[in-house]
């Protein structure tokens, strides 16, 4: 059974338009499963006129989850030519969002309309180690490269990672 806090990921296509809505605390775990869809959405057939990232019942984003947000944004805005529009109104997130300088690359709304659309849960993908490791590294070289702030903060961890993984 699922304690309340624990993450989950639900998701939606609708009119040309991808919805991601987080539930919870998205940790590492939910990543290979993001990256994943990512993916399609990356190499669909068609150009979506929107990505929505609802927030609004997220209590918490680890930092590869922030990358992954940030990876999904810049490839929208470089293949796609639109911001991903979030939804967001806790300050916590808001602040995070803020602080990893991803607000520079989202459009950030307090509140999320009501759709009524039904979402499914993106499943957890048993991943290897190995693609573990890369997307943690992919994204936090990515965080590093986006805010010069966080920059030597995540290339130790980087460094660590591919210590670890040789």
């Amino acid at each position: 059974m699922r304690s309340p806090d624990q993450g989950k990921i639900l998701i939606a296509e609708l009119d040309h338009s991808y919805l991601v809505k987080f539930r919870g605390y998205i940790r590492l775990t939910l990543c290979a499963s993001l990256g994943r869809y990512m993916e399609r959405i990356f190499h669909g057939d068609d150009n979506p006129d929107q990505v929505l990232i609802d927030l609004s019942d997220a209590t918490g984003l680890d930092s590869t989850t922030l990358g992954l947000i940030a990876r999904l944004a810049l490839h929208c805005q470089d293949k796609f030519h639109f911001k991903p529009l979030v939804f967001c109104d806790s300050p916590e997130l808001l602040h995070d969002l803020h602080t990893m300088a991803l607000d520079e690359f989202l459009d950030i709304l307090p509140s999320a309309p009501q759709h009524s659309v039904e979402m499914e849960e993106l499943p957890p993908v048993e991943a290897p180690a190995s693609e573990l490791k890369r997307r943690i590294i992919d994204a936090h070289k990515l965080l590093a490269s986006i805010n010069p702030e966080r920059e030597t903060e995540f290339l130790d961890l980087v460094r660590a990672i591919e210590q670890d993984v040789s």
